[in-house]
C-alpha cells in the first residue's frame, strides 16, 4: 500500500488572489501598499508565524516593516488580516480537487504536511475537503517546520498512527519547494516537486501499476 502526502499552499491550493485581498483590507483602512513591499514583509517574517507566532505579533511586525506606526496599526484589524490570509486555504484548486477525489475513489490513504500558521490550520480543518485526509501535520502545531528532518519523522509517525504501518519508500510526497523535497528524499520518501495535478496523477499511477 502507498500513502500520498501533500503540501497545501501552491500545491493543493493555488496562491490565487491572496495578496490582492490582503492589500484590499489595508486599502479599506486607508493604507495604500505596493504588492512588492507587501510581499517582502509578508514572506520575510513568515517562518515564525508558521511556527505558531500569534496573529497580532506577526501582523504587527509586517505592518511595522511596511512603515505603519502603532497608531496607524490600530486602524487595521489583525483578526481580519489573519482570517483573509487563512481562508484562502479553505478552497482547493479545481484540478487538485479532482486529483484528491480520484485518489479517494481508489482508497489511497491521504495526508497533509504543511508549514502553516494557526489561522490557516483553522481554515483547513473547517474546509469541505479536509475529510479526505486521514492524517495532518502542521508546523504551528508541532513547533517544527519543513525542511527540518524532525517534521518528516513526525509526519511518518502520524501516518502510522492514523493509517497503518507504511514504509518510508511507499510515501509519495508533493511540495512546491525544492529544499522540502530534498529533505523528504533524505527521509526515504518518494518525493516530487509539484508540477501540477496531471503530473502528480501520472506519478501516482506509475506507482499503483507497480503494486
Amino acid at each position: 500500500m502507498i500513502s500520498v502526502i501533500f503540501d497545501i499552499g501552491r500545491v493543493l491550493v493555488p496562491e490565487g488572489q491572496r495578496v490582492p485581498m490582503l492589500l484590499a483590507v489595508l486599502a479599506d483602512a486607508g493604507f495604500q501598499i505596493s504588492e512588492q513591499d507587501f510581499n517582502e514583509a509578508y514572506w520575510g517574517l513568515r517562518d515564525e508565524y508558521d511556527l505558531g507566532l500569534a496573529d497580532e505579533k506577526y501582523w504587527g511586525s509586517v505592518l511595522s516593516q511596511l512603515g505603519l506606526t502603532k497608531e496607524q496599526q490600530s486602524q487595521v484589524s489583525y483578526h481580519e488580516l489573519a482570517s483573509v490570509d487563512g481562508s484562502r486555504n479553505a478552497v482547493l484548486g479545481a484540478e487538485s480537487a479532482e486529483l484528491v477525489q480520484w485518489l479517494a475513489s481508489l482508497d489511497v490513504p491521504l495526508a497533509l504536511l504543511s508549514n502553516a500558521p494557526v489561522s490557516m490550520v483553522k481554515a483547513v480543518r473547517a474546509s469541505q475537503w479536509n475529510h479526505y485526509f486521514k492524517a495532518a501535520v502542521f508546523s504551528s502545531e508541532v513547533g517544527v517546520a519543513k525542511p527540518d528532518p524532525e517534521i518528516y519523522r513526525i509526519a511518518h509517525a502520524k501516518v502510522t498512527e492514523r493509517i497503518g504501518e507504511i514504509p518510508a519508500e511507499d510515501i509519495i510526497f508533493f511540495d512546491d519547494r525544492e529544499k522540502n523535497i530534498r529533505a523528504a528524499v533524505d527521509a526515504g520518501w518518494d518525493a516530487y516537486l509539484w508540477e501540477g495535478a496531471d503530473r502528480a496523477r501520472a506519478v501516482i499511477n506509475n506507482r499503483l501499476n507497480e503494486l
